[in-house]
């Protein structure tokens, strides 16, 4: 079976290497290369395709509106930013979230994107936010050692409950990694569901020892982050409330309104967003017991959202 497992897992790096080549084929079809030389340099070329048209006005505005020199901000602390969701919205909102406790807890701020997520890197750096780690994706040599890894483990932690209650360093990476394996892989439950329950504990490995070491040698004290489910994002929100990091955590967007939780223990990682603290509902009844009008609006509005 392990055969047929090193087997699989090849060749899904194979495809996405087939993938990797076309979406760089289509980069340089898009782009006019002034000489050859600009190949050697894919990310100035991609920065500077994108600081063009709409998307410069759209970085303007930002640098405009948001810009703060990062100079003044000295601490031996950061604020670390989650910017790994491809999607601008998620990243504009981590940002002005970042900025705005930025002026509380006057901090510097670090932001974490991928490696060749050149738009998210430009943002960033108009809001002043030039210190960034770069997340690159492992070469195949280090994740086929983790997957190995992997196989050793799963062959102890089979079962379902087993498999859920591992844990490295008291993190609970089974859990996670199940978590992903029925958000991505779902269809597989049943048939073929060892081989993707064993890339997802790698996958959970990899990103546990990787993030582990930002975290401490970072010295972080705030964490933002939007989404903090699934893979990688479980695996830092998880993490910082672990070494008792505090993290800001939005839900809603731009048309519905942003709101902002804050998890301070490790005992609430699998609570609700949405979820009010006992200190809160306390104070919203009581004020709201005041006028009865009050809570006839309050009521009035949340039922447009239901309609």
């Amino acid at each position: 079976m392990k055969l047929v497992y090193i087997f699989i897992f090849f060749y899904n790096e194979i495809k996405q290497l087939k993938a990797n080549i076309l979406i760089y084929l289509r980069a340089f079809n898009q782009i006019k290369l002034s000489n050859f030389f600009c190949l050697l340099s894919l990310e100035n070329i991609k920065s500077e395709h994108l600081k063009k048209g709409n998307f410069l006005i759209f970085l303007n505005k930002i640098k405009r509106n948001y810009f703060t020199n990062q100079i003044k901000y000295k601490d031996t602390e950061n604020i670390l930013v989650d910017l790994l969701v491809d999607h601008t919205e998620y990243v504009m909102i981590n940002l002005l979230i970042a900025r705005e406790l930025q002026c509380f807890v006057k901090k510097p701020v670090i932001c974490f994107v991928y490696n060749k997520d050149y738009k998210t890197k430009l943002i960033a750096n108009q809001f002043g936010f030039e210190n960034i780690i770069y997340i690159k994706k492992e070469n195949i040599f280090k994740k086929f050692s983790y997957f190995l890894k992997a196989i050793k483990i799963f062959e102890k932690v089979k079962k379902e409950k087993k498999y859920n209650n591992f844990k490295l360093s008291n993190i609970e990476i089974g859990k996670m990694a199940l978590e992903n394996f029925f958000r991505f892989n779902k269809n597989f439950y049943g048939k073929g569901e060892a081989f993707f329950k064993i890339l997802n504990l790698s996958k959970s490995c990899l990103y546990f020892n990787f993030f582990k070491n930002i975290c401490i040698k970072k010295k972080v004290s705030h964490l933002v982050i939007g989404e903090n489910q699934f893979l990688p994002h479980r695996v830092i929100f998880n993490l910082c409330l672990k070494n008792k990091i505090k993290v800001f955590t939005r839900f809603g967007d731009a048309f519905s309104g942003i709101k902002i939780r804050v998890y301070k223990n490790y005992s609430d990682r699998y609570s609700h967003k949405e979820k009010y603290s006992k200190k809160v509902m306390n104070y919203y009844t009581k004020e709201l017991s005041k006028n009865k009008n009050n809570l006839d609006n309050l009521y009035q509005k949340q039922k447009k959202y239901l309609i």
